[in-house]
């Protein structure tokens, strides 16, 4: 079998977007082929489910890894290009260290172990559930985690209530009446509704433990004629699903109030979501106490970033953990960003923190 280094090694040079992980998939197949101690599962397109079977009495854990790349440019209609600036190369490794430690092993538990597609989407983890897969096999608890180089290599940060933001990705379209750009009078310009949105937004926005942000905004089709039409893409995330819809609300008055100031017409298009990432109380408890014998383990508090694997936290006991892989004399950069890319050490330290967590 390839080894987690080398498969983290060959998934960064071959980055596939959401839903497009066709190589990896193969790969991952061809690799298991041969194992007779493992079955593999296809529920959608892409991406691969493994289950392990050392007992027929215990339940199952699910340890998932998300394995598709950040979209980062789009050259022409229908052609992404991605890269792996978020760690699922990392991730994907991690995991496939553990199923080979566990092919190689054969421990008297029962696992299975989700190549999931489709996180950056916001759709992967929700397609899963739908497939009923999951519904073969009793679940007793699920884990994942998520490197990031905030924190030193080796810590472990984590905490008992919200570690990820729910979201909402939404568009919002104006559709004005196009006119000549010396006489914006005799048109409704879609591009001052947009501008009219972000300024009410800073307003009257009364939304307490949540964020919206705007990523594109696409208007006009000529330089001498006011736009017709506008659409903003935006992301909304907020502390629970409750202050997401307050945020929703918030977002329907104001696009009210602007038809009827400017005399457009507005919709809003709500598209992929999240739940909040929550961890199971009981088993972060119990999950920390076996980690802390082995990692540095941290508090930290909720990011506004997103996750999808708040979608299996929502239906089953979960802990996920972020995973520190900051290393001396290399500067912080993030995620997404051009420049993030931990060590390689990382993955051993990934293995080893499921492992521990395989021992509940």
């Amino acid at each position: 079998m390839i080894s987690p280094t080398e498969l983290r090694t060959w998934m960064h040079r071959n980055p596939e977007p959401a839903f497009h992980e066709n190589k990896i998939t193969h790969l991952l197949l061809q690799e298991l082929s041969s194992i007779p101690s493992v079955k593999t599962f296809q529920p959608l397109d892409t991406g691969l489910l493994v289950s392990y079977e050392g007992s027929k009495s215990l339940p199952y854990t699910l340890i998932r890894a998300d394995i598709d790349a950040l979209p980062i440019s789009s050259d022409s209609p229908g052609i992404v290009k991605a890269s792996h600036l978020c760690g699922h190369d990392v991730h994907t490794a991690i995991l496939w260290g553990i199923l080979k430690k566990a092919i190689d092993t054969m421990p008297e538990k029962n696992i299975l172990f989700l190549f999931q597609p489709g996180e950056e989407s916001g759709d992967g983890a929700r397609r899963i559930l739908q497939s009923n897969i999951l519904k073969k096999w009793p679940l007793k608890n699920c884990f994942a985690l998520h490197v990031h180089d905030a924190y030193p290599l080796g810590t472990i940060a984590t905490n008992n209530t919200t570690l990820f933001a729910a979201s909402q990705e939404i568009d919002i379209m104006f559709q004005g009446v196009q006119g000549h750009i010396a006489y914006p009078e005799k048109g409704i310009d879609a591009w001052k509704a947009c501008t009219c949105f972000c300024s009410q937004w800073d307003q009257v926005k009364t939304c307490k433990d949540s964020f919206l942000g705007i990523g594109r905004v696409v208007a006009g089709v000529t330089r001498n004629c006011i736009p017709a039409e506008a659409t903003m893409l935006l992301t909304a995330r907020a502390s629970s699903i409750e202050k997401r819809q307050e945020v929703l609300e918030q977002i329907q008055r104001i696009v009210g109030n602007i038809e009827k100031q400017q005399g457009i017409k507005g919709s809003i298009l709500k598209h992929s979501s999240c739940p909040p990432v929550q961890n199971d109380p009981l088993l972060y408890e119990t999950s920390c106490r076996v980690l802390n014998s082995t990692f540095p383990v941290v508090t930290t508090d909720m990011v506004w970033a997103a996750e999808d694997f708040g979608t299996f936290s929502s239906q089953f006991p979960s802990f996920m953990f972020w995973l520190g892989t900051h290393t001396t004399g290399i500067e912080e950069v993030g995620l997404h960003h051009p420049d993030f890319y931990p060590h390689d050490d990382a993955i051993s330290y990934g293995i080893q923190a499921f492992s521990c967590l395989l021992e509940l």
